[in-house]
C-alpha cells in the first residue's frame, strides 16, 4: 500500500508536541517505514511587541498537522492514541486522504509568503485592502440606529 497524506486534527497550540510524539511513537514501535513525514506548516513573521521587533512563528493551519503514512490499523492507532489528537479529517471510521498537489500548495504558500517580505505580507497594502473592503461593506448597508444600550458584563 502506498503512503498518502492525511490531515490530523489536534488541540490548538500543541501541534509541534503532537508531531514530535507521533515521530517518537513510530520509531519506538518500528513503524517509521510506514509513517514517513509529519508536517506542521509554519511561517516566520516579525511582530512588534512593546515597541520592539520580535521574530515569531505562526502556524498556517492552527489545530491541524499533515502526515504522510501508509494507512493501516497499526498506524491509525499510533496517531489516534497520541495525546492531544482529536482525530483524522474525514468520516469517523475512514480518514480522507488529500492529494500530493494539495500538500505542495500549502507548503508552497508558506514558502512564498516568507519570500514576499520580512513578515510574509506586504502590510500597508494588506491593511489598505482590508480597510477599503470594510468601508465598502459598511457603505453598502444603510441602517438607522434608534437606541444603543450599553451593558457591563
Amino acid at each position: 500500500m502506498a503512503a498518502r497524506w492525511y490531515v490530523v486534527n489536534v488541540y490548538s497550540g500543541s501541534e509541534k508536541k503532537v508531531a514530535e510524539s507521533i515521530r517518537e511513537q513510530a520509531v519506538l514501535k518500528k513503524m517509521d517505514d510506514k509513517i514517513l513525514e509529519v508536517l506542521v506548516p509554519t511561517e516566520q513573521v516579525v511582530e512588534i511587541r512593546k515597541d520592539k521587533k520580535v521574530n515569531a512563528e505562526h502556524k498556517f493551519f492552527p489545530g491541524y498537522i499533515l502526515i504522510k503514512m501508509e494507512m493501516n490499523d497499526d498506524t491509525w492507532h499510533i496517531v489516534k492514541d497520541t495525546p492531544r489528537v482529536s482525530g483524522f479529517l474525514g468520516s469517523h471510521n475512514k480518514p480522507q486522504a488529500i492529494t500530493e498537489k494539495e500538500v505542495m500548495q500549502a507548503v508552497d504558500l508558506a514558502v512564498s509568503m516568507q519570500e514576499d517580505g520580512e513578515n510574509g505580507l506586504d502590510v500597508p497594502n494588506y491593511v489598505e485592502d482590508v480597510s477599503n473592503k470594510v468601508v465598502k461593506l459598511i457603505q453598502s448597508y444603510t441602517t438607522i440606529v434608534n437606541k444603543m444600550v450599553w451593558r457591563k458584563y
